[in-house]
């Protein structure tokens, strides 16, 4: 079974729960769980991302889920590459994808701009439950997107600004 590790080489509880149920279209990723508003239900997905080149990669092996794949909005997403040195950002490069639900995946990363996480991939799910949501959904969105990078050991609530938040940190271990 696939597992993150820390950089100091210990698993978290937290990771062994992500993936120990999970389909093997999903073992490289971190969910939230699902949030449900007037039957509209979100989940957000986080993976590690060390290539702008590798998110069509990533976003396909997430469509093999079926259940995603049904989804009226399976790929809202936004994504973040840097290097860190010396307690800089460099050469960062970054991108998202509204999957017609306007604005979400600026939405995403917004947030990921405002907490400095990088080299990371969220992708948030929507299956739409019959009832706009209006402005409601982009709360759904960012609920769930803060919960993924919290699962995943990125960000706490209660985190300073300022903090670098680099997911290479986070090391995929077979």
């Amino acid at each position: 079974m696939n597992l993150f590790h820390h950089a100091k080489k210990y698993a978290t509880s937290t990771f062994v729960r992500c993936f120990a149920s999970h389909s093997p279209a999903l073992s490289n990723w971190v969910r939230s769980s699902v949030h449900e508003l007037k039957k509209s239900r979100f989940q957000a997905y986080l993976t590690r991302l060390d290539s702008p080149d590798e998110v069509p990669g990533l976003i396909d092996n997430l469509l093999q889920e079926k259940s995603i794949k049904k989804a009226t909005h399976p790929t809202m997403y936004a994504w973040r590459t840097a290097t860190f040195e010396k307690g800089k950002i460099s050469h960062l490069q970054q991108g998202s994808h509204d999957c017609r639900e306007g604005g979400s995946g600026d939405r995403i990363l917004t947030l990921l701009e405002q907490i400095q996480a990088i080299n990371l991939l969220v992708v948030v799910t929507r299956w739409y439950g019959g009832t706009p949501l209006g402005p409601a959904r982009f709360r759904c969105i960012s609920d769930v997107s803060y919960e993924s990078l919290e699962k995943a050991g990125i960000w706490k609530p209660h985190d300073t600004r300022g903090q670098i938040r680099d997911a290479a940190n986070i090391i995929l271990k077979e």
